[in-house]
């Protein structure tokens, strides 16, 4: 006798959200540094030359039914202030059931602090020196020196770095992409995974070599040091846009 097909019942069980709007703005003058740190969320920082800062976005509340969506939206908490020469924004919340979309506009020179516990990141058009955590992280036009962890969803990143500066990439799973400018004195290791694709496009390098899950490759002098580890994902090393 052959076997009857299993019959999957779907069942739709009511879900509701609540929003509410955020906002803020803080004068640039006398701050060199950006610090934020985002219990769960989607945090995107633009730089414009000469901006002062401004926070825009909402926070989400979710649940079964209008009211406890309303009461898991109250328990998030979202502050952004100056404190000395930090511009520093915080969100929390009482319940794993919310969320934040936020986005910072401030000057393109600035360093950055930024972690966002679940979520992801994104940054465009600042220079300086970043230290950025987040499940997954994507960067246009990032400059400076940069130390970037991505936990879970890996990293596309566009990265002019500084004059003898460092570019250091993590990420514990995922895909990772890294785009640099050609022909920069870079002095670059990348340590991957066997079992994933590698592909590297020529920077200008004068020396190289690579096998499975490792390569190592120098343009110039090498004063500009990359390091690179991932797991779990492949990895491509290409010219910036």
């Amino acid at each position: 006798m052959s076997a009857r097909p299993a019959l999957l019942l779907l069942v739709a069980v009511g879900c509701t959200n609540a929003e509410r709007s955020v906002s803020g703005e803080l004068p640039a003058a006398g701050i060199v540094e950006l610090e934020a740190t985002i219990a769960r969320g989607d945090l995107q920082v633009l730089g414009e030359e000469g901006a002062d800062f401004e926070l825009s976005g909402r926070a989400i509340g979710y649940g079964g039914g209008g009211s406890q969506a309303e009461n898991r939206l109250a328990g998030v908490d979202v502050t952004f202030e100056a404190h000395d020469t930090k511009a520093v924004l915080e969100s929390t919340s009482e319940s794993k059931r919310t969320w934040v979309d936020l986005e910072v506009t401030g000057p393109s020179a600035i360093d950055l602090d930024l972690l966002v516990e679940r979520g992801s990141l994104s940054v465009e058009g600042v220079t300086g020196h970043h230290l950025l955590t987040a499940d997954r992280i994507t960067s246009r036009a990032l400059g400076g020196s940069v130390d970037l962890l991505a936990t879970s969803g890996g990293l596309d990143v566009d990265i002019w770095p500084e004059p003898n500066g460092e570019v250091l990439l993590e990420s514990a799973a995922g895909d990772v992409i890294l785009r640099l400018p050609y022909g920069g004195p870079y002095d670059i290791e990348v340590v991957g995974d066997p079992a994933w694709d590698m592909i590297i496009d020529d920077l200008g390098f004068q020396t190289d070599y690579q096998e499975p899950g490792y390569f190592t490759g120098t343009v110039g002098d090498g004063s500009i040091r990359v390091i690179v580890y991932l797991n779990g994902g492949a990895f491509q090393l290409v010219e910036s846009l």
